[in-house]
This record gives structure tokens, C-alpha cells and sequence, in this order.
């Protein structure tokens, strides 16, 4: 298989990013085998504009279509990554065993995407924040002392399986003044 058909399956923008990051590596490995590149930080930090303008004429040449050069013609370029990145992009490529599959963007994981609480934690704060929005709410101290006395009161039916309850839980007191600051909004 090709290179293409290896990421055939990506989005557009996902593709158009592997194929660039393979150029950048590609290059490297070219200079590389030169011997006018290390793989060493200070090295690919001094070659980088090299290598970028090799990338950067492969890319005018495709979105050109192959053709002649035209005066005035508008090109898009990226900017260039960092020593640090390309390092780590044929770390990932020669481990991907020189398959451009190595060099999809892996941003899909980054973020916080998991619960934080699990459903009893999630019942119990649901009990203690109901007294706080009703309108004879509680203050933020009666707050505390309620959500003290639910966590209290879920170890002792659990003593055998602690949880990190009591955490969360300080960590909501702290966030009920975010809680306060909304509910005076609305």
C-alpha cells in the first residue's frame, strides 16, 4: 500500500495534516542521510529552515496543480513546528514502522472528557445542593456542614470500601461560590 491509502480512511483536514507532518519527516531523514542533520534538537533547530522551505516548495507545487508558476498566485502555508516536534514525529513514525499512521494528530484524547463523579457521588451532591437552591436556602457554612455530614454519613455504610469522596466533596465546597454567583444571576 501507499502512503495515502495508509490514512486513506482520516478526514481531509486530518490527511492534509499527516501528509504535511510525513514531508517535515521525510525531509529530516533526507538530510539526514546527507549528513548535514543530527538527530539531536540543536541540529534539527539549525536545518529547520532548510527543511522548511523544501516543505513549503513540495506544498506550493501541489496546491499549484504541478503547473507552471503564475505571478500573483496565492498559496497557504503552515507555520513551521519545532525542533522538539519533528523529533518526536520520526519517533513516532519509525515506531509506527515507517508507516505515515504514526504521525496521525493525536488530539482526539486531550481534554477532559471523563466523569468526575460517580452516580452516588452524584446523588449525594444532588441532596446537598437542593437545600442550597430552594429559597429558604441554606448559607454556605450550613452548605459545608451539610455536605460534611452526607460524606460522613456514606463511609459509614461503606467501611469497606472507602472512596475519594471526601475530596470531591471539599473540592464542591469550594465550587459552591461559583454556585452562588449563578443562582444570584438567575
Amino acid at each position: 500500500t501507499t502512503k495515502v491509502d495508509a490514512v486513506g480512511v482520516l478526514s481531509d483536514k486530518a490527511k492534509s495534516e499527516v501528509v504535511w507532518r510525513d514531508a517535515y519527516v521525510g525531509f529530516s531523514y533526507q538530510l539526514e542521510r546527507r549528513g548535514e542533520v543530527k538527530r539531536t534538537g540543536l541540529s534539527v533547530k539549525l536545518c529547520l529552515p532548510c527543511i522548511e522551505a523544501l516543505v513549503n516548495k513540495q506544498a506550493g507545487a501541489v496546491q499549484g496543480g504541478w503547473v507552471k508558476k503564475r505571478a500573483g498566485t496565492k498559496k497557504e502555508y503552515r507555520d513551521p513546528p519545532c525542533a522538539r516536534t519533528i523529533l518526536e514525529w520520526v519517533r513516532r513514525f519509525e515506531a509506527a514502522a515507517a508507516s505515515p499512521v504514526g504521525l496521525i494528530p493525536r488530539t482526539h484524547r486531550s481534554g477532559n472528557r471523563k466523569a468526575r463523579f460517580t452516580l452516588e457521588e452524584l446523588r449525594l451532591l444532588g441532596l446537598c445542593i437542593g437545600g442550597y437552591l430552594t429559597r429558604d436556602r441554606f448559607s454556605k457554612r450550613q452548605y459545608v456542614v451539610r455536605a460534611r455530614s452526607c460524606v460522613a454519613q456514606h463511609r459509614s455504610r461503606c467501611l469497606s470500601a472507602p472512596s475519594p469522596l471526601a475530596q470531591r466533596m471539599a473540592a464542591l465546597c469550594v465550587g459552591s461560590e461559583m454556585l452562588d454567583v449563578w443562582v444570584r444571576i438567575a
